[in-house]
């Protein structure tokens, strides 16, 4: 399984912690971060590796499709992964402002592998009697969305 995890950020001073909380996830999950550094010439950045990849490296020709000082920026990350081919079963995006809750990242790698009904809608977490067997896997979940 090949987790991705890509953070946009421009506050380098903060930076540091969010690795040093989120480490033992993204160690227990073998995570490749991908960290997207917003300013006025983003800069995207795989793992620790010291090589960091410029809008223009990424996007060629389409630069301008990248808006920085904005969270959307994170979109820099999500097009290096397709253009740079690296290998994701799993792609997750995280503020740089945001800490682990439990086991985060299985908890939604697991809703991700849920089946899930779409034509009966259930108000309880748990099936209740009478909800039919047929429809209990009808659909694949493709989103996972945390709130903060």
């Amino acid at each position: 399984m090949s987790i991705v995890v890509v953070v946009p950020t421009i506050r380098k001073e903060n930076y540091g912690h969010f690795r040093n909380v989120w480490k033992n996830q993204f160690r227990k999950n073998d995570v490749t971060l991908i960290t997207v550094w917003d300013g006025e010439e983003p800069m995207l950045q795989i793992d620790d590796q010291m090589t960091k990849y410029s809008v223009e490296d990424i996007m060629g020709k389409d630069s301008d499709l990248i808006f920085n000082f904005n969270d959307g920026v994170r979109n820099l990350g999500f097009a290096a992964i397709s253009k740079m081919h690296i290998p994701t079963d799993y792609i997750l995006t995280l503020d740089d402002d945001t800490e682990p809750d439990g086991d985060t990242i299985g908890d939604h790698i697991k809703a991700l592998n849920m089946k899930v009904p779409i034509s009966w809608m259930s108000t309880q977490t748990e099936y209740t009697r009478g909800f039919p067997y047929g429809i209990r896997e009808e659909a694949e979940v493709v989103l996972s969305h945390g709130n903060w």
